[in-house]
């Protein structure tokens, strides 16, 4: 009977002690949301970086400091006075658009005009008494030798005055020819002989990049000094900057012509830019820079650069992101100007493709 009453008093024990244990066993678990993870409502979808392919204008230029816009000294003609005498007004100035014949300048007219009028008299009087002389010559009145010298006297005034309008003239200054005043000469004492102003033809306006001597000069540079002077040459490749617009050039004059990368001797080159047609706000003493246009492309397919890989074969491929899958897709490309390519071929505008960044 004893031993019966120890077993059921241990199984009190135990049953006493039971919970106890489990709690501090549920205690030391991990809870069951960090074993088993909830179950999705619905499929989340992956968001790629992508790029549509687009319609845009690729251009690769390099842009070149230049000097001012300055007149070609060979072309340049000048309006000379012919005689000596004082400069009344002058019509135009530096930088001014002028056309051939334009009056320009006048010189002081009043003591030509007070000399022909005085000349003018004297013929008249001469005339008079030579047409008195033939009267009385014809009437056996007078001799001829007294009608000889009335005729050479009037003769003489006559051509005086004649030479007396040709001064007249001179007084007169027109431009030489169609093009631009580059310069005004001033006379200390308002007395002129000689050149009075100077006039460049607009298609003969120069700009001139200096290239420092090196060995290793820079790409733009480089490209200036190998490429050929001449109109017919690098048509719509040369722009000439100023005042925030630009006209169209040409080279006119280059050292780089006889294969110079660089100048062997140590010198310093150059390259002159002239104009096809300058504007007529493109007046001299305005600094420009010159633009050479390697190459450009309008309304094309384009791609950041970043979208392009390149094959071991050399060939480009891009990733083309259709519907949820990926598809490497070959292309052909064009030019890039360092931040887009020119797609050829071999993808549709408004497709969009991986960004590898």
């Amino acid at each position: 009977m004893k031993k019966k009453t120890r077993h059921y008093l241990s199984i009190a024990a135990l049953l006493l002690v039971l919970p106890t244990i489990l709690s501090g066993c549920m205690y030391f678990m991990p809870g069951e949301q960090s074993i088993y993870a909830p179950p999705l409502e619905k499929s989340e979808k992956l968001i790629l970086p992508t790029v549509a392919v687009m319609i845009g204008d690729l251009r690769i230029q390099y842009d070149k400091e230049a000097g001012e816009i300055v007149p070609d000294i060979e072309k340049t003609q000048t309006v000379e006075c012919e005689i000596l005498g004082v400069i009344d007004e002058v019509f135009v100035k530096a930088g001014d658009l002028v056309t051939k014949g334009q009056l320009v300048a006048v010189l002081d007219m009043e003591n030509i005009n007070n000399s022909i009028f005085k000349q003018e008299i004297a013929v008249e009087k001469a005339t008079m008494s030579y047409d008195r002389q033939l009267a009385l010559y014809k009437a056996g009145k007078s001799d001829y030798y007294s009608l000889e010298f009335s005729r050479l006297s009037l003769e003489a005034l006559t051509n005086y005055l004649n030479d007396l309008y040709i001064t007249q003239k001179k007084h007169y200054l027109y431009a030489s020819t169609d093009g631009i005043v580059v310069e005004v000469k001033k006379f200390s004492e308002d007395s002129a002989k000689g050149e009075i102003l100077s006039i460049c033809p607009k298609e003969n306006f120069l700009v001139e990049v200096m290239i420092p001597s090196s060995d290793y000069p820079p790409v733009i540079d480089t490209k200036l000094l190998n490429i050929k002077s001449g109109k017919e040459n690098n048509v719509g490749k040369i722009r000439i900057i100023y005042d925030g617009e630009q006209s169209e050039g040409y080279v006119f004059r280059s050292r780089g012509e006889y294969s110079l990368a660089y100048d062997f001797f140590g010198e310093d080159s150059y390259v002159q830019f002239a104009f096809y047609d300058l504007p007529d706000n493109a007046i001299l003493g305005k600094n420009a820079t010159v633009r050479y246009v390697e190459s450009e492309a309008y309304d094309v397919m384009v791609i950041p650069v970043s979208t392009v890989y390149t094959n071991s074969d050399g060939t480009f491929y891009t990733m083309v992101v259709v519907g949820d899958e990926i598809e490497v897709r070959p292309i052909t490309l064009g030019i890039s100007d360092g931040v887009f390519y020119e797609v050829t071929s071999g993808l549709v505008e408004g497709e969009r493709v991986l960004k590898s960044k």
